[in-house]
């Protein structure tokens, strides 16, 4: 009796059993099945970011400025090197973040860890992380407004995993990085992990341009680096040295912001972990034509085994490249000026008067695009600031450049005085305004009022011509608004609304409220050569398609047109023969700067020495060949020093520039006749 009464026990327990498991596996394969399912072709199929190439940009004369070259990265996949059933980094890590139900987070105001050695369980050293946390936590109460608070937290000690270290070392010998140093670039990718910033299986690069030794190492022993992989990218050069990097611009990751906008336009397609590795322009014409130069990404969807090795290619969505973007400027030109801008603080930019095309347009110093990321902290906390592009974005004076608006404005209005007797000062409002030469000039016109940049002349034809028509004409020649040019965070200037009283007098010889980019002067000066001709400046010629020199060029609109100030040619004459007499003729501001200049053309110019708070800034405009005028130009250069003005620091630099300029962009013959004959 008692044996069946056991038998029967026995049954119950193995049937009792047989129906758990039954049933657990129902839940699993029926109730479950479709959760993991998905959960195991997610672990199976991979899908892959195409970031294709980014296109060119080039010189007008066919120098590359900016190209893509293809680099490999070691990365860490956290997924991978942690697995689900050890979690022994993340969950640790992960308790800094959690946040109980009823609250939120608002922000980790700090995160934080430190590794060091420690004698381990089995009496070997090993490594051992700790970690701490501060968020920002809101309550909603059952009462009352939300209350915010502070909670500091801090996980136990746990040791890094021997397999983790030895990886670490390996890749340490491969490529001579700090072993500690790359412990913790792994590190800190798992507290981004367990603050949700990074997906858990997304490769984030540890190790950037690593040679193909380091790559085949990887790839081929996959056992010994478990959780790293090859990451393969493509990495901005500058084939042609550093050129125009103000113009050209860098590119960078994505950041949070462009991750959110890519995953707003691409709704359906891989989630952030995958935007993350994409490239955005952040300046210049990188930035400006983005689109145009990145084209658009694709996707491949791939098989994949338990070790993360790809099986094949389940589906393909190929990428679309963009365009090579041709600028305006010759590089022949843009070298002479930057060399002519060395160890000088300021801005050069030279255009093509009769079209408005950029041909070199440069800011000293200037900094690598291609290793912005290495030396931005070195860049940010240089006083020269490099990465401030002056010829667009400068705060300058003009200084005595504007009267050559004060003579058109008179001009026009028929106001000029026949002539001035400079004394050497003026008195007004019970203010003495003074001329740069203190015994004075003596009796003076507006060419000789030019050349030799007299402040009486001008303070006196201001008076009679009255701020409206400065104001007027100053708007008309480009001042106080932006050119327009395909250049980002281009600085419209600032252009005074009314000068009353004695500030009509400072706004005559270019002081006071008035602002101006190095670019808008360039224009205002090649509108004067131009017969009164505003031509809207360019800064991109022209597309191709991507990495090709196919004359299939795509030119891009631009809905900005030529106008025609109607400024009289008895003006126009007028000024330029004072802007002749300053440079050609003994005496002249720029005189000294350009005797015993050889070349086959004449330059026309105006000096300026602009006063501003801390230091002065020396201008010298111009345009060449007199005659038939091709190139107009704006040098600026700051720190002046005492007795230091615009005829003795910019002109020498425009005279530099003159002097190895390529002529047939002159428009001269190489053994033409001198026009001075």
């Amino acid at each position: 009796m008692r044996h069946s009464c056991r038998v029967g026990v026995l049954f119950c327990v193995i049937i009792a059993a047989f129906v758990a498991v039954e049933a657990r596996l129902v839940h699993l394969q029926i109730v479950r099945g479709e959760h993991y399912r998905s959960y195991a072709d997610r672990q199976r199929v991979a899908l892959l970011p195409l970031d294709v190439a980014r296109a060119r940009i080039l010189t007008s004369d066919g120098a590359v400025l900016a190209e893509d070259r293809l680099a490999f990265d070691v990365a860490v996949v956290i997924g991978r090197l942690d697995p689900s059933g050890e979690r022994r980094i993340r969950d640790p890590l992960r308790r800094l973040f959690y946040v109980p139900r009823g609250e939120k987070l608002l922000r980790v105001t700090h995160a934080d860890f430190d590794i060091h050695r420690k004698q381990g369980d089995d009496g070997d050293p090993c490594l051992v992380a700790k970690a701490w946390s501060k968020l920002e936590v809101e309550v909603h109460g059952e009462h009352g407004p939300p209350v915010v608070y502070l909670v500091e937290r801090q996980c136990d000690e746990f040791e890094l995993p021997q397999q983790l270290v030895r990886s670490v070392s390996e890749l340490a010998q491969l490529t001579g990085e700090p072993r500690d140093e790359l412990l913790e670039r792994v590190l800190r990718t798992a507290v981004d992990v367990a603050r949700l910033r990074i997906p858990v299986f997304s490769p984030v690069s540890v190790i950037k341009g690593v040679d193909y030794e380091t790559v085949a190492a990887v790839e081929t022993r996959p056992n010994e680096f478990r959780g790293f992989q090859v990451k393969t990218r493509c990495e901005r050069a500058t084939p042609s040295g550093v050129l125009a990097p103000h113009l050209v611009g860098y590119v960078s990751d994505y950041d949070p912001r462009d991750v959110e906008a890519a995953v707003e336009k691409y709704r359906g397609w891989p989630g952030r972990g995958y935007f993350m590795t994409l490239r955005a322009g952040r300046a210049g014409i990188e930035k400006s034509l983005d689109d145009i130069l990145r084209g658009h990404f694709g996707m491949r969807c791939i098989e994949r085994d338990n070790m993360d090795r790809r099986q094949r290619v389940l589906a393909n969505a190929p990428a679309e490249t963009g365009r090579d973007v041709v600028l305006t400027i010759d590089s022949r030109l843009q070298k002479i000026v930057e060399r002519a801008l060395e160890h000088k603080v300021g801005a050069v930019v030279f255009v093509e008067v009769r079209t408005g095309r950029i041909l070199a347009i440069a800011s000293s110093p200037k900094y690598d695009p291609a290793r912005f990321s290495q030396d931005y902290g070195q860049l940010a906390e240089n006083p020269d600031r490099p990465l401030w592009d002056r010829a667009v974005r400068a705060r300058y004076p003009l200084g005595s450049v504007f009267k050559i608006v004060t003579a058109l404005a008179a001009l026009e209005k028929g106001c000029v005085p026949p002539s001035v007797n400079c004394t050497g000062s003026i008195q007004f409002g019970g203010r003495t305004f003074r001329c740069h030469r203190r015994s004075g000039h003596g009796t003076v016109e507006l060419p000789d009022a030019f050349k030799y940049s007299c402040n009486i002349f001008f303070y006196r034809t201001a008076q009679r011509a009255g701020a409206e028509a400065l104001i007027g004409m100053a708007a008309r020649l480009g001042l106080g608004r932006k050119t327009g040019v395909r250049i980002p965070r281009e600085y419209g200037g600032n252009l005074p609304l009314t000068a009353p009283g004695g500030q009509l007098l400072n706004l005559a010889i270019g002081q006071g409220e008035l602002v101006v980019t190095p670019l808008q002067v360039a224009q205002m000066v090649a509108t004067v050569a131009n017969d009164g001709g505003l031509m809207p400046l360019k800064g991109v010629s022209e597309l191709r398609p991507f990495d090709t020199d196919s004359p299939a060029a795509e030119v891009l609109p631009d809905e900005r047109k030529p106008r025609n100030l109607g400024l009289s040619k008895h003006s126009l004459s007028v000024v330029r023969l004072g802007l002749y007499k300053v440079v050609n003729e003994y005496g002249g501001t720029g005189n000294s700067a350009f005797r015993n200049f050889h070349r086959p053309f004449e330059v026309c110019g105006k000096t300026g020495t602009a006063a501003r708070p801390g230091d002065d800034v020396g201008w010298f405009v111009g345009y060449a060949p007199h005659k038939q005028p091709r190139i107009a130009f704006a040098v600026a250069i700051e720190r002046l020093t005492n007795g230091q003005g615009g005829g003795s620091t910019a002109a020498p630099v425009a005279r530099r520039i003159l002097e190895a300029m390529p002529l047939d962009l002159l428009g001269v013959e190489q053994h033409g006749e001198d026009e001075r004959r």
